[in-house]
């Protein structure tokens, strides 16, 4: 099988433990281009939190962000495809979230809001580089149309929540990790392997012949539905088990050692 199109996210994945583009991997990526084959990015950051990468990204290619719930081409800021979460779900986390005490984020209009502001707040705000807005009323935000929740917490109490949310799911919604302290929720139909396929069919490409590379939860659903599905090697056990191929770690070049294997 001649793979044509490479999904990588991006923590744990494209870069290292210490936020940083390796220049193996860029090698890897600028190798794989220039023989025609196609780069983007799947990840659950927005728009605003990729910009230090979109270079990366073939040109035309649209990358997804928010986990899914938004696909856009980087080169032109056209939305290929948008679902957020219903009115009746956003409320529903925004209040559960409220009552557990955890930290609560919401996506609205590209913009980051908040329940507080704390220090894993002010970390993510550095690193999706969006400022901080406190929500004072839950309805102004949701009025705006929510794209993603995300639930901050210790990783004990991530799991937890989790738990209890399989027993009392939120309406409408999907959720999963992407790192063990963050929990994200989305509308049902959204994930990155569904955003996969509409990437590829925007492309030309069969899902047979795409990979999908990744190391958290939130990315086993394209790791599932690529042609060839690889875990980093510091991924989650349940994604390693899913996976096709298990390459190195991020820190090791997993993912440029990945693409000279199987792409170039």
């Amino acid at each position: 099988m001649e793979y044509r199109l490479l999904a990588s996210d991006i923590d744990g994945t494209l870069i290292t433990s210490g936020q940083e583009l390796t220049e193996a991997t860029f090698k890897a990526i600028e190798a794989l281009k220039k023989q025609g084959k196609f780069f983007t990015l799947s990840t659950g950051r927005p728009i605003t939190g990729v910009s230090k990468y979109t270079h990366l990204v073939s040109p035309g290619v649209p990358l997804i962000s928010y986990n899914g719930a938004m696909i856009i081409r980087p080169d032109n800021g056209e939305i290929i495809y948008e679902r957020g979460l219903s009115e009746y779900s956003a409320r529903e986390i925004i209040r559960r979230g409220n009552e557990k005490g955890t930290v609560v984020i919401a996506w609205a209009k590209n913009r980051l809001f908040t329940n507080t502001v704390n220090e894993h707040v002010e970390t993510y705000s550095r690193i999706t580089g969006e400022k901080i807005n406190l929500i004072s009323d839950p309805e102004d935000v949701i009025s705006l149309g929510v794209t993603k929740c995300i639930w901050i917490d210790s990783a004990d109490n991530i799991s937890k929540y989790s738990d209890e949310l399989l027993g009392s799911p939120i309406e409408g919604t999907v959720f999963c990790t992407s790192t063990p302290n963050l929990l994200e929720f989305m509308c049902k139909d959204v994930s990155k392997g569904e955003g996969l396929k509409k990437v590829c069919e925007y492309c030309g490409v069969d899902i047979s012949e795409a990979v999908a590379a990744g190391d958290e939860l939130n990315d086993m659903s394209m790791i599932k539905a690529a042609g060839l599905g690889v875990a980093m090697g510091n991924a989650h056990e349940e994604i390693k088990s899913a996976a096709d191929y298990i390459t190195l770690t991020n820190d090791e070049n997993g993912l440029a050692d990945m693409i000279n294997k199987f792409m170039l």
